[in-house]
């Protein structure tokens, strides 16, 4: 998931919100191919889920990791680095070109 990404995404600047291999939430920013990453969190459970990523404000930008409706990660980026506005959108791993509506992962 992605948000606030410039109109390049998903390869230009963006805060990203992933879940690791072993399920591990967490929230980055990346700007110019480099990643920065914001927080890690808990680790998602077994069985189908509602993932969300929100990012408000600016200077701090408030940015929050949710599952199934329930805020469960959250961070927050100020300074010259953090993104003021762009576009969202969900986004394979592979960096497809267009935004998906919803996936499924399976094991």
């Amino acid at each position: 998931m992605i948000a606030r990404a410039t109109l390049s995404f998903p390869d230009g600047n963006h805060y990203a919100g992933f879940i690791e291999p072993d399920g591990t939430l967490g929230i980055a920013r990346r700007i110019n191919s480099s990643y920065t990453y914001l927080a890690f969190g808990p680790k998602l459970g077994p069985g189908s889920h509602v993932i969300g990523l929100t990012a408000a404000g600016f200077n701090p930008v408030k940015l929050s990791v949710s599952v199934d409706g329930t805020v469960v990660l959250t961070a927050q980026d100020s300074g010259s680095a953090a993104l003021s506005s762009g576009l969202a959108g969900l986004f394979d791993y592979k960096g497809a070109s267009q935004p998906l509506e919803a996936f499924t992962v399976s094991q």
